[in-house]
């Protein structure tokens, strides 16, 4: 097999380096859970998928290892041409002498969504993007009911404690 020929690491050994680098871009330090992340053979070489060749960036770092055009900056441009816009016409509608409909207004809105939309797919901006491993989501979720369900056990427990401690009393509600 040349090196040229493109293999994908193993899901299996993503989740784990996604685990090992805290679910943070190596270069940045971004969160990937926000940004999504790009797999990147560190050697150059695709298809050597050994676990120490595998390193997550986040996309906008991605595009920098390869020193081409940047999709990332081109959406970004456009979306700041759009940003403004749209704070163009927030001040329009809100001036007492401009006469903006709100259907004009929900029409414009949606061109300007519709633009950003095209320029993501135009730009390939998603392409290779992957998001926050489904195993790594279960941990959390997992951590998130057992703190729940710690809580209110132990509110639970303080109510009872408090029942206990009345009839123990002799100050029964009757």
């Amino acid at each position: 097999m040349s090196q040229d020929t493109r293999k994908d690491f193993k899901k299996y050994v993503q989740d784990a380096v996604y685990e090992i680098q805290d679910g943070l871009c190596q270069n940045c330090g971004a969160g990937l859970e926000q940004t999504g992340y790009h797999v990147h053979h560190l050697d150059g070489n695709h298809s050597n998928n050994a676990f120490d060749n595998c390193v997550l960036f986040c996309p906008r770092c991605h595009y920098t290892t390869y020193g081409t055009e940047n999709p990332y900056t081109t959406h970004q441009v456009q979306e700041a041409r759009i940003l403004d816009k749209l704070n163009d016409l927030i001040e329009q509608a809100l001036d007492p002498n401009t006469k903006i409909s709100g259907a004009s207004m929900e029409k414009l809105v949606d061109a300007m969504s519709l633009s950003l939309k095209v320029s993501r797919n135009v730009t390939d901006v998603d392409y290779g993007r992957e998001y926050t491993p489904a195993s790594v989501k279960m941990q959390r979720k997992i951590a998130e009911q057992s703190a729940l369900a710690d809580s209110y056990m132990g509110g639970y427990m303080d109510a009872v404690r408090q029942l206990i401690g009345r009839f123990v009393d002799g100050k029964r509600d009757e």
